[in-house]
């Protein structure tokens, strides 16, 4: 079936009755293979290990609260006009003000080679690359991660700054926010600051960005708006603060931003243009509008030159979120409808993840995105044990990446639950989560996301899975249950009330204490039955303190394994 065809159809599945009540049913759908780890591999142990090491070293400051982060703490932070940044660091000459006028921008004139590379060929080559680009630019400065010592009296050489911005962005791209986080938010954006235009709004553009990437977009939406006082109206920052206030739920004012980019191109749409008001009109739950406009993006996309796969993997996972939404919407008696426009999502979501598998790699953010979405829309198909696989690819990569966050990781471990709960994941199935349970707590651990009533919940969810396992976890899981309910006891801020929350916890608490009292004095339980010191163990390794900070007993004498040993062991 054509696109055309398809659009025509579906437009009217999502349009031709009102209050959601569609007839028409569909019954196309596509099948796909099952994918997933099977344990913590040595690779992913590995990283594990260095991500905890370089947070240790003082990458913290590229976490912040959590509180900050919730949709609730981001509209205070937008009524408190606060953007949280790392300290500063400048040179002598910087802090004299010697640097001011916009000097040395002359060089920008040069361009951003580093950022301007699409980094297409594959998780290894990209990192190969990238690694040439940080080597390139510790041979240019003198200075390189994790403290990037001496850089800042570097950064007096406007052609030094240029890189600086060059190979932030380049992070970015990869999805390297920790050491993007430094580089710029501590060391370039000041320096920047200090020359003031054009640099700082190439500083500010870049700072905005990486915020959105972090999922802190109240703070990315304020940098915009500052920049914006600074500068003509540019269709470009005009898209980007549209980004900022979708992600804010401020869908008006995106869709004015939006409009004023294309009034500013004398109202030529471009397939982008197209693509963010379709976006914007699914966020208001207008997806017959919001399905035409994609669609429109998405025939005009592959013409534009600088359409690379990541952009057609992104607009394909658009479309189908939009359908699913729709039918999401569509009420509970009209199943034929309901499953027709899931099955109609589903093509997109394997295609999203299709493309990026091919050019980014199977361990990157946004391939775990489009899994996870595919999860959802198979399970919304009824299709569970399909779903499992992707949920699990998704998890992993959740684990591990840089942008952790307690919120996608409780949601996540509410819908691995819920596929126990449907009889697609049995009991002896869940050995495979062990390793990836205990990555995810000690991360959100070194992030500080473990110290409130969100971690909390966290704890419980993590819980919750590892009693599904056998009695031989009940310590641990018990272990994270109080300390869960001591989180969310003491929660103050986001939510009014927390007591529900903790009724759910302390029942579960009771229920894991009977567990324990229940007589088992076989030998193989005996040696099966792990202290609650396991949740601590693994080749990844536990920062100092962290037994303490979790409520945790460590053994007298912790030695970890190297991730190779551990491997063989598995």
């Amino acid at each position: 079936m054509s696109v055309a065809c398809r659009a025509e159809l579906i437009s009217t599945a999502l349009g031709g009755c009102r209050s959601s009540r569609r007839q028409l049913a569909f019954c196309w759908r596509r099948g796909g293979s099952a994918a997933g780890f099977t344990a913590c591999s040595t690779e992913d142990a590995a990283v594990a290990k260095a991500k905890f090491e370089s947070l240790a070293l003082g990458f913290q400051e590229a976490s912040p609260s959590v509180s900050s982060t919730t949709h609730e703490g981001m509209m205070r932070l937008l009524q408190q006009r606060t953007i949280q940044m790392p300290t500063g660091i400048l040179s002598e000459k910087a802090m004299a003000g010697l640097l001011e006028g916009g000097a040395g921008a002359e060089v920008l004139d040069r361009g951003f080679p580093w950022q301007e590379h699409d980094f297409l060929d594959g998780e290894e080559e990209n990192a190969r690359v990238l690694s040439g680009f940080e080597a390139a630019f510790a041979a240019q400065t003198g200075a390189a991660p994790p403290e990037w010592q001496g850089l800042e009296v570097a950064l007096d050489d406007p052609e030094n700054l240029r890189a600086s911005l060059d190979l932030s962005v380049a992070f970015i791209k990869n999805y390297e926010l920790d050491k993007c986080e430094i580089l710029l938010g501590r060391f370039a954006l000041p320096a920047c600051r200090a020359r003031g235009l054009p640099w700082i709004a190439k500083g500010l553009q870049d700072y905005a960005t990486l915020r959105m990437k972090q999922n802190r977009q109240a703070e990315a939406m304020l940098l915009l708006e500052d920049l914006e006082s600074m500068l003509p109206a540019h269709p470009i920052m005009l898209h980007n603060l549209g980004l900022a206030y979708n992600s804010l739920r401020m869908h008006d004012k995106a869709m004015a931003a939006f409009e004023q980019a294309v009034a500013l191109k004398n109202g030529e749409l471009a397939y982008d243009d197209y693509w963010n008001i379709g976006i914007t009109l699914n966020h208001t739950k207008r997806h017959r509008d919001a399905f035409l406009q994609l669609i429109r993006a998405l025939e005009l996309a592959p013409s534009d030159p600088k359409v690379d796969d990541v952009t057609l993997a992104k607009l394909n996972n658009t479309l189908g979120s939009c359908l699913q939404g729709a039918s999401e919407e569509v009420p509970t008696e009209h199943a034929a409808t309901k499953l027709g426009l899931s099955q109609e999502a589903e093509p997109y979501f394997r295609e999203s993840a299709r493309l990026y598998a091919g050019v980014i790699g199977k361990k990157h953010h946004l391939y775990g995105s489009a899994v996870h979405a595919l999860s959802r829309n198979l399970v919304a198909q009824g299709r569970h044990q399909e779903a499992e696989p992707f949920l699990h690819e998704a998890l992993w990569i959740e684990a591990l990446k840089n942008g952790i966050h307690p919120t996608p990781c409780h949601a996540m471990l509410t819908e691995l639950l819920d596929l126990h709960a449907a009889a697609a994941l049995p009991r002896e199935a869940f050995a495979k989560y062990h390793d990836l349970m205990r990555v995810m707590l000690m991360h959100l651990h070194c992030r500080g996301f473990a110290a409130d009533g969100n971690g909390g919940i966290v704890m419980q969810a993590i819980a919750k899975v590892l009693l599904l396992s056998g009695q031989e976890l009940a310590r641990p899981a018990l272990a994270l249950l109080r300390k869960g309910l001591q989180l969310v006891e003491g929660h103050r801020e986001d939510v009014e009330d927390t007591s529900w929350i903790q009724l759910m916890i302390r029942m579960d608490i009771k229920k894991t204490e009977a567990n324990l009292e229940l007589p088992d004095n076989s030998a193989e339980h005996a040696a099966l039955a792990r202290p609650e010191s396991w949740l601590l163990e693994g080749p990844w390794g536990v920062p100092q303190g962290s037994g303490a900070a979790l409520g945790l007993c460590l053994p007298a004498a912790a030695e970890w394994p190297e991730p190779a040993a551990a491997a063989a062991e598995q």
